[in-house]
């Protein structure tokens, strides 16, 4: 995957982040428009124009940007926790738990991102930036597959996500995705996905953790 690292010498990072972060309380509110994007600038005092300049592209630059940041932080975070000595189903739940639960955002401000990229003009960026943040997961998880498996795995994970992401960040009742949660004696339910494998339809799942409870992939 492509470095995820941002170029060093670019002196409007520290402008972009402040931006992004002040589009993302504004953006809970009107949404990812141009308005709410010039709002948020001239909530910071940046002159007029300065918005355009920063994120030419509109609000879906500015997803664009605050994404590729998230999945930064993400792999920052899963290094961090020492995701090198957990088992590979352990560092991708970390990494899913990562993304999704601290990194996520806002639930509101998820939602109108999630209807903005679900828009016919919007739908290349949505599945680039999902393709991106399963490819990071995996980058940080030490994946270095370069068979059929690369693919697979990021679609089984990019399934995971997009399934969490609907769960949790638009606040869908869990019951509310048929047939994807089931139970173990003495756990929570678990989230899962179907997958095939081996002739036969399995599900991959993991875990819902309650606070203050500890528990690994199964």
């Amino acid at each position: 995957m492509e470095p995820l690292e941002p170029p060093p010498t670019d002196p409007d990072t520290s402008a972009r982040d402040g931006l992004v972060d002040a589009l993302l309380g504004e953006a809970a509110f009107s949404g990812w428009t141009r308005a709410a994007l010039a709002t948020a600038a001239s909530g910071l005092g940046l002159p007029e124009g300065e918005a355009d300049r920063l994120f030419p592209g509109g609000p879906g630059q500015v997803l664009a940007f605050a994404s590729r940041r998230a999945d930064l932080r993400t792999v920052r975070d899963m290094e961090a926790a020492g995701v090198g000595r957990l088992k590979i189903r352990e560092r991708i739940r970390l990494g899913v738990r990562t993304r999704l639960e601290t990194h996520g955002g806002a639930p509101e401000a998820v939602r109108r991102a999630l209807a903005f990229l679900a828009l016919p003009t919007q739908a290349g960026l949505g599945l680039k930036l999902l393709y991106d943040t399963v490819d990071a997961i995996w980058y940080a998880a030490g994946d270095t597959s370069a068979d059929f498996n690369f693919y697979t795995k990021r679609a089984i994970l990019g399934g995971v996500l997009s399934l969490g992401g609907a769960r949790e960040d638009l606040g869908l009742p869990r019951s509310s995705h048929r047939g994807c949660d089931d139970h173990r004696e003495g756990e929570g339910p678990r989230q899962g996905l179907d997958v095939p494998g081996d002739g036969a339809r399995r599900k991959l799942t993991w875990p819902i953790l309650r606070p203050g409870r500890a528990s690994a992939l199964p």
